[in-house]
């Protein structure tokens, strides 16, 4: 396909549960056999595509119309990073025993810009055909 996706099951479409609402009102059936996954997060698949609900998505808007800017990317599209650069141990002020601590850093980076599109999604009042 366009862009070097080759196929489809590589896709990650990330909503907000305003658009998941939206999708349940239409009649849009998942494959939801798998309850673990549910709570992860993944409402199942859709045309060979892992759907997702999160509420870090970024929403604008109240009432009727809210906007919602949802992504859909593959799974090499974003990269993550993490490391702990530093640690040590301490005596804790108040009590007995030893204390850790570290410094843990991490970071992400999108990696094939191509493979990474920004839905810009516009929920509306419910109307009648």
């Amino acid at each position: 396909m366009k862009n070097n996706v080759k196929n489809m099951n590589d896709v990650v479409v990330e909503i907000s549960p305003d658009v998941y609402e939206k999708l349940l009102l239409s009649d849009i059936a998942f494959d939801q056999n798998n309850t673990d996954k549910l709570m992860n997060g993944e409402i199942g698949q859709y045309l060979g595509m892992k759907i997702l609900v999160s509420n870090s998505i970024v929403t604008s808007g109240t009432g009727d119309t809210v906007r919602s800017y949802c992504f859909m990317r593959t799974k090499r599209a974003i990269g993550y990073a993490e490391q702990i650069v530093d640690s040590e141990q301490y005596m804790p002020e108040n009590g007995f025993g030893k204390g850790f601590k570290s410094l843990h850093v991490y970071g992400k980076k999108i990696l094939a810009p191509k493979e990474l599109v920004l839905m810009d999604l516009t929920n509306a009042a419910e109307s009648t055909i």
